[in-house]
């Protein structure tokens, strides 16, 4: 069945809905899944249903996407701890719908009426494999129990407070998106002008982690000795400390790399490491910036994000002997006649990207800058785009 154009909401149950979750509760999976295997009586049902639409302590919401019911997650208070159950509709199962509502429960708590800390509890059967997808990408910590296994997220009120430094579009733009997608889960703000990220900014934010993908300015030590900083390096650290990381790679004849998540320490790029996710250097810098961008977005802060409130990320100490690249000048933009046609093809593509100057030649009077460069696959042709440019008068 095709998945609906996406308009998803939690609505809390009402008695309209009582049949519909008796369908539900008695479908054949569902009660495969659940501990209590036998069908359930209507008349249980009901008496059932008429404590979650009485006691504060059961919340009961249904997923509706476009206002068509999909599934529902319910939760029950006992002290301190949430018990999660959730199902969806044998239709839409499949669909990613499981883990669009338990993310959506994460948010309507924030506005539901309990203490500003509870841990939520769900209990799966260890043979239950989609439910527990749905828990450990939401970031619940397993617990292997003998017949079950509970997973656990120690919710906490507004979430962590996070602060993402960037001045490239591509990272801009998804910083907006994990912004949006973790409102009213996370506190979540966005610097993109030097002029704004300053510490006393920071101090009043009072941030649990600073994000900083592709920030090309010095940061103060005020930030950085009293704030957790993380800095997305584009090598296999401690291979590549340095500048132009990208660029020393692809004329080194790298076809892929590592981005490293480090911590920022007083040594450059030689901080402790979280984390790292390969990436391919195929195409232009723009390209790989933006690959780069969706790792980083997608992937990497998400396991901050999601798994905080649970465990810690530590990072670990760099392992190797360093390999320091030094930042790349202008004049080694150029172009000259003694490069092959590969050399060529990478010195355009390398520099193809908003922000950085381009691949240029000589030619009289005039500068010649290059971009979208094109080898073909007997790499004896190469096509690219050209801008000749008056030199300016000395």
């Amino acid at each position: 069945m095709k998945k609906l154009e996406t308009n998803l909401y939690l609505r809390q149950a009402c008695l309209a809905d009582r049949e519909l979750l008796f369908e539900w509760a008695n479908d054949s999976v569902v009660r495969a899944n659940a501990f209590h295997t036998k069908k359930i009586p209507y008349a249980d049902h009901v008496k059932w249903f008429a404590d979650v639409m009485t006691k504060d302590s059961i919340q009961q919401y249904i997923l509706c996407d476009n206002k068509i019911p999909v599934g529902q997650i319910r939760f029950n208070m006992e002290g301190d701890k949430a018990f999660i159950d959730y199902s969806i509709a044998a239709d839409f199962r499949g669909m990613g719908y499981g883990t669009i509502l338990m993310q959506l429960l994460l948010q309507k708590l924030e506005t539901a009426k309990m203490s500003d800390e509870i841990t939520l509890v769900g209990q799966v059967k260890q043979e239950n494999l989609a439910s527990a997808s749905v828990f450990e990408k939401c970031g619940f910590t397993p617990i292997t129990k003998k017949d079950y296994i509970q997973y656990e997220y120690v919710w906490r009120r507004h979430g962590m407070r996070i602060i993402i430094a960037t001045i490239k579009s591509w990272n801009i733009a998804r910083a907006q998106a994990l912004q949006k997608k973790y409102e009213g889960v996370h506190n979540i703000r966005i610097f993109t002008k030097k002029e704004e990220f300053t510490a006393e900014n920071v101090y009043n934010f009072q941030p649990d982690y600073i994000f900083l993908p592709h920030w090309s300015y010095i940061m103060p030590r005020e930030i950085t000795d009293n704030w957790e900083c993380i800095v997305f390096h584009m090598t296999d650290l401690p291979y590549g400390r340095g500048g132009s990381p990208l660029q020393n790679l692809i004329v080194r004849g790298h076809k892929e790399t590592k981005i490293s998540a480090i911590k920022m320490t007083e040594k450059l790029d030689g901080g402790p490491v979280y984390m790292k996710h390969t990436l391919s250097l195929e195409g232009s810098a723009q390209e790989i910036f933006i690959r780069c961008a969706d790792i980083i977005f997608a992937e990497m802060i998400p396991l901050f994000l999601d798994g905080g409130n649970q465990k810690k990320l530590e990072p670990v100490p760099q392992e190797g002997e360093p390999v320091i690249f030094k930042r790349r000048k202008p004049e080694e933009s150029q172009i000259t006649s003694e490069m092959d046609i590969e050399k060529i093809y990478d010195s355009i593509r390398m520099l193809d990207a908003e922000g950085y100057p381009k691949a240029f030649m000589e030619f009289g009077t005039y500068r010649l800058e290059f971009a979208q460069a094109n080898l073909s696959e007997d790499k004896k042709e190469l096509s690219a785009q050209v801008i000749f440019r008056c030199k300016a008068e000395e």
